[in-house]
């Protein structure tokens, strides 16, 4: 009897050991950060409003009734094919934990890669963000309408809920109604206002807030009447985060990955490392597309990231770029949705890949890929929050934005998902994952190290000469067009790998 007491006495501990692991591993693949911006295809897509589930609290609405139920579709920032990745990635926990017996997911899976689980994380320490009372609640607010935001949904707009929605209505008693978009670029954000399917605030990309905000969908920005009380001021935030319209909340890169153990004697650490085939042998995995190569070609050939752009407004400067790639062009596998980088990283058909900064994070984190991130040369883009013109509530959207952009509500976000603020001080307040015990400031973009020498992506400019450049790079491509790689080759260094 004493033996039987002793093994159902030890069952509980073992059931409870087995749901803390079973949140842990539910935490990593709720936070596997799977956003729309990772494909870089230029087939077209339709773009509708459509329904997603977010967390309870935050009322989600389905904004077109013809969209199939409960599908977020993976879909780009930029003009985009259909990603091969999966549906929208598990919503972030409300709180933790509350052991019930929740099957546990693993990373979305990367169509062809091996199957190898989920790696489970050192325990760390479970604290959810802070939650500061910022502002009284105002017993007028319950009369005031649902503020009605749109995001990306999935995982990303999960870690909204939790770092901005919620805190947000316990603190002012204001409702908020979640919506999901599919971005401005693609017409469904400038439709719905045409055709009276309204929203008050959106979470939009520089190029949408370009579009929305020449077509006046879009609010321009008062910051001083935003960010009243707000001691900090302009100076806080980083160069680029302020517009006409818009005001940057976070950003994300693409970047350099690299398989480290291909490497023995030293490790690739800088963008010339990676044009630099003898001293670092292996194949280079790189999307079929001018965007993100042509910066990335100028910086590794010496100009400096201020300069980019200037550089390449010139036919010298595009002549440059495409001679530096060319340098490499037989060690290149060209790759057309986000999700092939890592794949050839894993398979180890390249040693080194572009790949974006979010799906790196995952990577090294949930599946303990031995991976590292070069942030050196990186080319980052940001998000905005932005006001309807049609906002039912322009001081309810308003004290929104102000709330949404204090500097620890915007790293409560980034402890979830590793995207970087676009305010100094939020930064350094960032420290570790919410829930794992994962230190977040090396994986976001705008960690003041990381930007030394990092260009953010100029959409207008891209908006301008895409198109002329892309035609270019599928002749160069096709070997129509020839660069000058064996007139001006540098003298290669010996190799020590």
């Amino acid at each position: 009897m004493a033996r039987r007491m002793s093994i159902f006495g030890f069952c509980p501990l073992f059931l409870s050991g087995f749901f803390s692991i079973s949140m842990v591993l539910a935490l990593i693949g709720s936070v596997s950060p799977l956003r729309a911006e990772e494909v870089v295809s230029d087939g077209g897509t339709s773009a509708t409003v459509i329904e997603a589930t977010v967390p309870a609290e935050t009322t989600v609405t389905p904004r077109n009734d013809s969209s199939p139920a409960n599908v977020a579709p993976v879909q780009s920032h930029e003009k985009a094919e259909p990603s091969d990745e999966s549906t929208a990635a598990p919503a972030v926990p409300s709180e933790l934990p509350v052991p019930s017996v929740p099957p546990v997911p693993s990373v979305p899976a990367i169509p062809g890669a091996p199957d190898e689980g989920v790696a489970a994380p050192t325990k760390g320490a479970d604290r959810p963000a802070p939650e500061p009372k910022i502002v009284k609640p105002d017993p007028q607010s319950e009369k005031q309408p649902a503020l009605r935001i749109a995001s990306w949904g999935g995982a990303y707009q999960a870690s909204q809920d939790k770092a901005y929605f919620r805190p947000f209505r316990r603190s002012t008693n204001i409702a908020i109604e979640a919506l999901v978009h599919k971005g401005a670029s693609e017409g469904s954000l400038i439709e719905s206002m045409t055709k009276g399917i309204d929203w008050d605030v959106a979470d939009l990309t520089s190029r949408d807030v370009d579009i929305a905000c020449e077509k006046g969908l879009i609010q321009p920005i008062d910051l001083d009447q935003i960010m009243a009380g707000d001691g900090a001021g302009r100076e806080d935030f980083l160069p680029g985060a302020i517009t006409k319209c818009g005001i940057g909340s976070v950003a994300w890169s693409s970047v350099i990955v690299v398989n480290r153990r291909k490497f023995r004697n030293r490790q690739a650490e800088t963008i010339e490392d990676f044009f630099n085939i003898s001293r670092f042998k292996g194949k280079r995995a790189l999307p079929r597309g001018p965007k993100y190569l042509l910066e990335m070609a100028l910086m590794a050939d010496g100009i400096a990231a201020d300069d980019v752009y200037d550089v390449l407004a010139t036919s010298e400067g595009v002549d440059r770029a495409f001679n530096k790639l060319g340098r490499i062009k037989e060690h290149i596998i060209w790759w057309d949705h986000a999700g092939e980088p890592i794949r050839l990283l894993e398979q180890g058909k390249a040693v080194m890949a572009l790949s974006y900064s979010g799906r790196a994070y995952s990577e090294i984190t949930a599946r303990s890929h031995p991976f590292d991130i070069v942030w050196d040369g990186q080319v980052y883009d940001v998000d905005y929050w932005v006001i309807s013109k049609n906002a039912r509530s322009q001081d309810a959207a308003r004290r929104f934005l102000r709330f949404a952009l204090i500097p620890e509500r915007l790293a409560a976000q980034a402890r979830l998902f590793p995207y970087g603020p676009m305010r100094k001080s939020a930064v350094g307040l960032v420290g570790k994952h919410a829930y794992l015990d994962v230190d977040m400031a090396q994986y976001l973009p705008t960690l003041e190290e990381h930007l030394r020498k990092a260009v953010r992506l100029n959409t207008r400019w891209w908006s301008d000469n895409g198109e002329r450049l892309k035609t270019r790079f599928d002749r160069w491509l096709r070997g129509e067009i020839e660069d000058e790689v064996a007139a001006d080759r540098k003298p290669t260094e010996t190799a020590d790998n």
